[in-house]
């Protein structure tokens, strides 16, 4: 009797603790080390500040492995697209994680705006946050490519690096 009681028990604890359990729930991606190989490719600016882009607008970032450069294509801060290039840095702060920086060609030590903490980077997303400024946040999705109609914007974009 004992026995079948301790089976009960076991069965019984089994139903449920397997209902605590979400099933619903994706497996989430594995996390990737903040590396310029990892961060090679196109991505686009998917949200900022948690709001979704126009549209309209437009933001692209293209981080080239090789030399560690990156291609800014964008349309939020001028009358028109702009394509920006420079070099990037990933630099590693003992508190705060991996920080992504960079530098624009266009001027002589023209740094970004702001250093970003890179977030929960995997295949397909990476989140940005501003070193200083928790509320800005920006998420991206990883692109196969640049659009061609945004590469169509920049006719001398022509892939090398």
């Amino acid at each position: 009797m004992k026995t079948f009681a301790y089976i009960t028990l076991a069965v019984l604890l089994v139903i449920v603790c397997g209902g605590c359990s979400d099933s619903d729930e994706m497996p989430s991606e594995p996390l990737l080390p903040v590396t310029a190989n990892n961060l090679a490719g196109v991505w686009r600016l998917k949200t900022w500040q948690e709001a979704e882009r126009p549209a309209e607008s437009f933001v692209y970032i293209e981080f080239i492995r090789k030399d560690q450069r990156f291609r800014l294509y964008q349309n939020l801060d001028s009358f028109g697209p702009v394509q920006k290039s420079g070099r990037f840095a990933i630099t590693t702060d003992e508190h705060l994680g991996a920080i992504l920086h960079g530098e624009y060609d266009f001027s002589y030590n023209q740094q970004w705006n702001n250093r970003y903490v890179v977030h929960d980077l995997t295949q397909h997303s990476m989140t940005w946050v501003a070193v200083g400024n928790e509320h800005d946040i920006s998420v991206y999705e990883r692109c196969e490519a640049l659009p061609s109609e945004i590469e169509s914007l920049f006719p001398n974009t022509d892939g090398a690096d």
